[in-house]
């Protein structure tokens, strides 16, 4: 199926950052394949035409924001406050449940 022209946007959470997934197309060209931390816009991940192109980016994103919330330790393990700790998944839950 050809599209034409979308201006398809995305957002999704994670960690309290929003996570904008964009794919813009005008004219059957596609101008835009991006995902970006919505709070730094500058800095785009680019994706390709391919789904695991796009969840390479999305990692990659991912991984950028666990560096910044927790250093250089593992996940979850680092000094972070509560409310920049994970929550919500039930696994998360777990671990959190096991170690209390």
């Amino acid at each position: 199926m050809q599209v034409h022209n979308a201006m398809n946007n995305i957002y999704v959470h994670y960690l309290g950052r929003e996570i904008s997934i964009a794919q813009h197309i005008s004219n059957g060209i596609t101008s835009v394949q991006e995902i970006a931390d919505v709070s730094d816009l500058d800095n785009p991940i680019r994706y390709d035409k391919t789904l695991p192109s796009l969840i390479t980016a999305l990692q990659e994103l991912q991984n950028e924001i666990d560096k910044q919330i927790w250093g250089d330790q593992p996940r979850g393990e680092s000094t972070a406050t509560a409310a920049q700790k994970p929550t919500g998944s039930a696994a998360q839950e777990g671990q959190q449940t096991q170690t209390q």
